[in-house]
């Protein structure tokens, strides 16, 4: 199984204070390219070139063009169950902060609300 996973968002934030909320919930620290890694997982914050404002509110489908989003990888294969974890806390935190999230990837089903694609949760949350 491939465990990349890029979790798109949509959020009324700069980049770069996204990336400090990210960094605080995680316990992580970015580097000037947006980039972290610990030994679970490696990150990355990117703007989204396909990034439209008008796109991005279509449902459910907007999130491919929302403005921002996380290339995570696992770095150590043996620690699958918690870089699943990882990933279902941060999607959780990123709609308690009423940002849209949807993740993408191969374990959609093992996440909360299925990665958020299609799902209320983000139909719910008003930005």
């Amino acid at each position: 199984m491939n465990y990349y996973c890029k979790i798109l968002i949509k959020a009324p934030i700069k980049i770069n204070e996204l990336s400090k909320k990210i960094s605080s919930f995680l316990n992580l620290d970015f580097d000037k390219f947006l980039s972290s890694k610990n030994d679970i997982l490696s990150i990355d914050i990117q703007k989204n070139k396909e990034f439209d404002e008008i796109e991005s509110q279509e449902f459910p489908d907007g999130f491919l063009f929302y403005p921002y989003f996380l290339d995570i990888d696992i770095i150590d294969e043996n620690r699958i169950t918690q870089y699943k974890v990882v990933i279902k806390r941060l999607l959780e935190y990123l709609w308690e902060e009423n940002y849209q999230a949807v993740a993408s990837c191969d374990f959609e089903e093992d996440l909360p609300h299925k990665g958020g694609y299609n799902q209320m949760i983000n139909k719910e949350i008003k930005l």
